[in-house]
């Protein structure tokens, strides 16, 4: 494993997987290691590439003076989490360098969570009010994903944009990969190229590397199969099967099925909300594979070559995690024979079984799985019903 690889596992909780965080410190750590030359390759060519930039008269105006005020900055230096004020609240974006005049760009880095209401745009408005010495506004707002979705419009005009910056870029952890890479080869017995080739190693064993000839091997199996197509389906019955319970007390957040939303690769999946709790207590099922679930605290066996059907009762809230230890020894004695995992951290019960079992069933894979989480999902109601009333017990 790589060094990255192993700072992250050292770094891991029982409630959180900080890779969002982590990647801001690795990448800050190796940005303030660059020459001078470097970081200002690296913000024209990767994060401002002209592809992915916002390239009207007001964005062109604030990319001569970034240019302008780079070049006259005695130093670049980068820091993570540093506060930026806008209309009354203070945000943290998780990436910011400064030059000599102040902070020039706003990073923010995701992977595949959702932004935040009005997070880039906070972010944006905070930049221009921190820069209204400069008349052309030479500054930029940078969104930095893998799998989380650019919004629409963020690369729209400034005349009818709501993110306030008029230089906005986004790239992508591949595009990072490919640009460290390259300095890595570049600078093969440096202690930062060491560095660099350690932290693109991370970035790989993470699966936010380019794609490869495996990857297309592996893509060309998956659509030549039709698995894709048999997804989706596979999901709609089971809503179909568990209607009727999920339409007593549990809703939907969303119609349609997007089986790979919110994930990191590692699973195709759905979800139902309680109906009477604040907080978003959810019931998920679905197919993901083996190792670990660093949020939820638990070890699917098998590694990435297994795969594995599961039920899921949790919480979307850390800090509203179920009362799962606090329920009576005799109800977990019962869920645990039933094959119920009652986590320690009290942030999710798990009930899996290996997906290959699924393809025995009469129906075939899709019918077993549906009547699997059929049988499974009355147990989950259970376990959600009995954690609410101890809290209306309180």
């Amino acid at each position: 494993m790589s060094l990255y690889g192993n700072l992250f596992r050292y770094r891991e909780r029982i409630d959180r997987k900080p890779l969002e965080n982590f990647l801001s410190e690795g990448i800050r750590d190796l940005l303030d290691r660059l020459s001078r030359q470097q970081a200002t390759e690296l913000i024209f060519g990767l994060f401002l590439n002209e592809r992915r930039r916002t390239t009207d008269i007001a964005a062109s105006r604030s990319l001569g003076s970034l240019r302008n005020r780079l070049a006259s900055s005695a130093s670049i230096h980068w820091e993570t989490q540093c506060a930026i004020g806008f209309d009354g609240r203070t945000r943290m974006p998780d990436l910011s360098a400064f030059g000599s005049a102040g902070r020039i760009l706003a990073i923010e880095v995701k992977v595949d969570q959702p932004l935040a209401d009005q997070q880039l745009e906070h972010y944006g408005g905070g930049l221009v009010e921190e820069n209204r010495f400069d008349p052309d506004l030479g500054c930029a707002l940078i969104f930095l994903t893998h799998t989380t979705t650019i919004p629409n419009d963020f690369l729209r005009p400034s005349g009818t944009s709501k993110y306030h910056a008029p230089l906005r870029g986004a790239c992508s952890w591949t595009d990072v990969y490919e640009w460290f890479r390259n300095q890595a080869d570049s600078n093969p017995s440096t202690f930062a190229g060491g560095l660099i080739r350690e932290f693109t190693e991370f970035l790989k064993e993470n699966h936010m590397d380019s794609m490869n000839k495996t990857d297309l091997d592996a893509l060309t199996n998956f659509l030549s199969c039709g698995t894709q197509s048999k997804i989706a389906p596979l999901l709609r019955r089971t809503r179909d099967v568990i209607a009727p319970t999920v339409s007593q007390r549990y809703y939907y957040g969303r119609n349609d099925i997007d089986p790979f939303a919110y994930t990191s690769g590692d699973k195709v999946w759905d979800w139902c909300y309680r109906n009477e709790k604040r907080e978003k207590w959810y019931i998920a099922w679905g197919l993901r594979l083996g190792g670990q679930d660093t949020r939820l605290a638990i070890s699917f066996p098998g590694g990435d070559k297994a795969l594995f059907g599961f039920v899921l009762v949790t919480s979307e809230k850390r800090n509203d995690a179920l009362p799962i230890l606090s329920l009576p020894e005799a109800v977990k004695k019962e869920l645990r024979e039933k094959g119920w995992i009652l986590e320690e951290s009290q942030m999710a019960c798990l009930k899996m079984k290996e997906a290959a079992a699924f393809a025995g069933s009469a129906g075939g894979v899709i019918e077993g799985f549906a009547l699997w989480v059929q049988e499974s999902f009355p147990e989950a109601d259970r376990i959600m019903s009995e954690c609410i009333a101890l809290l209306k017990a309180q």
